[in-house]
């Protein structure tokens, strides 16, 4: 909305929604999970290792149920199997609302491509 005459808010260029530290640690919050997805795409362990521990550290509430899903997708790569796979399942059974779900599918689950 264009300022008026009755706008106490001084002319020139006024941010309507200026970035606040909240805003700042969704960024950051972001940044470590696509750079996990990269990691997990181009199933690069160590780097998924690194980074999951750098979310958890920074991100312990972990609202959107990452940090366990990441953790068995490194299981299944590291350690294919019965095991891991069935580790998989229980996790999907528990976390149906995670946006890594389908990134363990697509690594614990499904079968992979030669």
């Amino acid at each position: 909305m264009p300022p008026h005459d009755e706008d106490p808010r001084p002319l020139g260029a006024v941010h309507p929604h200026p970035i606040s530290a909240q805003h700042q640690r969704i960024f950051a919050e972001n940044r470590v999970a696509f750079a996990l997805d990269d990691a997990t795409d181009a199933k690069d362990v160590g780097v998924m290792k690194d980074l999951l521990a750098q979310y958890r550290r920074e991100f312990p509430e972990d609202q959107w149920q990452l940090q366990d899903g990441y953790a068995v997708i490194i299981g299944c790569l590291e350690h294919p199997g019965p095991e891991s796979r069935q580790a998989a399942e229980r996790w999907l059974d528990q976390n149906n609302g995670s946006t890594v779900k389908r990134s363990v599918l697509r690594n614990c689950l499904e079968p992979s491509q030669p």
